[in-house]
């Protein structure tokens, strides 16, 4: 894999991986009103690989994916202050808490659903590449 990064102008960057191409800029709350902040591409990342990895899974384990209706991820995280980068009055932030949200129909069990997202954990790439110290939770919604 591999993404190539350019600065247009102020914090908006155009990214490339491949044939596509994405826009980034500051988070909105800063000014930014060309894209979306890399913080929110984060995200985005992970919960595009949860729902890749939750058909995978739903695959490798030969259940049926018509068996999940409307399924949708949201992810949403906790940045919390730590301490100033050196020299400066700059806050540092870090990601604390990574939460995600699985929302769905299904004839499946609570305990089935649970089971098949257990094994996205275990494949989703993007996930595996996030601080082990970050707190991570889930909740499932059967609609």
């Amino acid at each position: 894999m591999k993404s190539v990064v350019r600065l247009r102008e102020n914090f908006v960057t155009e990214v490339k991986v491949g044939k596509y191409t994405a826009t980034f800029d500051s988070p909105a709350t800063l000014g930014g009103t060309e894209g979306m902040c890399p913080g929110e591409g984060l995200l985005s990342s992970i919960a595009g690989c949860k729902i890749m990895s939750f058909k995978m899974a739903a695959n490798a384990k030969r259940i049926d994916f018509n068996d999940f209706k409307d399924l949708e991820v949201e992810v949403s995280a906790e940045i919390n202050p730590d301490g100033e980068l050196e020299g400066t009055k700059m806050a540092k932030l870090r990601v604390t808490k990574i939460h995600t949200v699985y929302k769905l129909k299904t004839t499946k069990s609570q305990s089935e659903v649970e089971e098949l997202i257990k094994a996205v954990d275990e494949i989703c790439v993007v996930g595996q590449a996030l601080d082990s110290n970050i707190e991570r939770t889930q909740e499932i919604i059967i609609l």
